[in-house]
């Protein structure tokens, strides 16, 4: 069945026509699997303008798993028309437009397969999101749409597919084309030096765009180091109090019980008898010094029992407390759930200390970008079209960026994490240029002013072996 219907959108605004286009096939091999189902719509910058739909027989029968994720049937395939049959009609239903598909190489992979040539200029709305939406955790379809709150009632239906592909497309580029004319300039120039086809992505941006003299009094680089250097600006570090206050063991206890600060601050949060005897047991070190060993077993919560003594210690003294953990994801879940609550919790027990106190991870240096890296990458001569990617992708990211950590943005495939690390700080030591912003360097001074630092072991141990001086000194490990 081939199904096209004319939109009654208004497109007397539409400077250029577009078809977003997905399909749907046998397996994910375009030399031995099938095209199944093909949808299709073209718009305007006004609207809606047709659609198109059709089932494909592929001459085989269709897998259990296919059936499931598409809910096509054996019947719709079997009595469809053959790729040749609507190959023209496909081929007059997209004449004169961008096309947009998501993940151009796959569904472009299956039309050259099945014998379908068009030359006519392409974008990929995966491509759009991977820079629009660096920090995106997936750049599925699926989840795109769903962040971008764009609705598809059936996704893995060819039709409703691209109908969100369209959808997707005009929400991102809809913000890539508010991008100031410098960013665009520059992004031009990296495609024209590396091979990577952007110019209908930024063609459409401009066909997209406002007024640029109604919303920049004038361009503004892509690397603005003075924007930059005011962004990284940290606080002065600690100075230890001379009085030491000590850590009350019998206020952590009630903090920690029932109707307690966190029975107030954190959902479902429950009274547990271990967690208090081991958040005692830190408090009486902490105030006496010496070391402590603790076996604790799932449940306990450990996180908070050791934070919440460390905390109320470090904030009342100014001091510092180093937490190593096994691994990065730890060190995130402490920086973005359990910290975070602590702080809240202490804001209600203890309002100065909970205002003043100030928290941070740090990692090797690996992790980091290095301006200086990233700048020798963008003036090079024999960028790839991989390595485009990733610097238009970073530059935008640095625009607002605190931290410039790699854990912000999703890298996407192998290749660009080895473009990564040729702009990562690992291979940047004994930098002269100290004058610039510096992401490493501002990670570092950031600890200087925390009370509380989360690193990893492996960061910890090469410190301890002399291989480095990145973590600052500790007042309780």
């Amino acid at each position: 069945m081939i199904a096209s219907t004319a939109g009654d959108a208004d497109i007397s605004a539409a400077t250029s026509e577009w078809v977003a286009i997905d399909l749907e096939t046998t397996g994910l091999t375009a030399q031995t699997d099938r095209i199944i189902e093909i949808g299709a719509v073209r718009f305007g910058a006004g609207g809606v303008l047709d659609e198109y739909a059709t089932f494909v027989n592929p001459r085989r029968k269709l897998t259990q798993t296919i059936r499931r994720l598409t809910g096509i049937t054996q019947f719709e395939v079997d009595n469809a028309p053959d790729f040749d049959d609507i190959a023209d009609s496909l081929a007059r239903f997209i004449d004169g437009a961008t096309l947009i598909a998501h993940n151009v190489p796959f569904d472009f992979g299956f039309l050259r397969a099945a014998g379908f040539r068009t030359d006519q200029p392409a974008l990929d709305t995966m491509d759009l999101a991977y820079l629009a939406r660096p920090r995106a955790p997936s750049y599925a379809l699926e989840h795109l749409a769903r962040a971008e709150s764009v609705g598809n009632p059936r996704p893995h239906r060819a039709l409703d597919d691209a109908r969100a592909t369209k959808d997707l497309f005009l929400a991102l580029i809809a913000d890539f084309a508010k991008l100031d004319p410098a960013s665009l300039d520059e992004i031009r120039r990296l495609a024209a030096r590396s091979g990577w086809d952007a110019a209908a992505l930024l063609d459409s941006a401009d066909d997209f765009a406002p007024p640029r003299s109604a919303l920049y009094a004038a361009a503004s680089p892509i690397d603005d180091a003075r924007a930059l250097a005011a962004r990284l600006a940290q606080p002065r570090p600690l100075r230890p109090a001379d009085d030491e206050t000590p850590a009350d063991a019998r206020e952590i206890a009630r903090a920690l019980s029932e109707g307690g600060a966190f029975a107030e601050t954190v959902p479902a949060f429950e009274e547990r008898p271990q967690q208090i005897e081991m958040a005692q047991a830190v408090a009486e070190t902490v105030n006496a010094g010496g070391r402590l060993i603790v076996e604790a077993g799932t449940g306990v919560g450990k996180s908070l029992a050791y934070l919440l003594p460390a905390a109320i210690y470090a904030a009342a003294n100014d001091k510092r407390v180093i937490v190593s953990t096994n691994t990065i994801n730890l060190q995130e879940q402490l920086i973005g759930k359990d910290l975070p609550a602590l702080k809240a919790a202490l804001a209600e027990t203890h309002p100065e200390l909970g205002e003043k106190l100030r928290f941070c991870q740090l990692k090797g240096r690996a992790n980091y970008l290095c301006r200086k890296r990233w700048r020798r990458m963008y003036e090079s001569a024999d960028l790839d079209a991989d390595q485009a990617r990733v610097i238009a992708k970073t530059a935008l990211w640095m625009a607002d960026t605190e931290t410039g950590d790699r854990s912000e943005i999703n890298l996407g495939k192998p290749a660009n994490f080895a473009a990564w690390n040729r702009v990562s700080a690992q291979r940047a030591r004994d930098c002269p240029d100290m004058r610039g912003p510096c992401f490493l360097r501002a990670a570092r001074d950031r600890a200087q002013a925390s009370h509380i630092v989360v690193v990893n072991h492996a960061l910890l141990m090469s410190q301890a072996a002399g291989e480095g001086s990145a973590i600052p000194e500790a007042d309780i490990l």
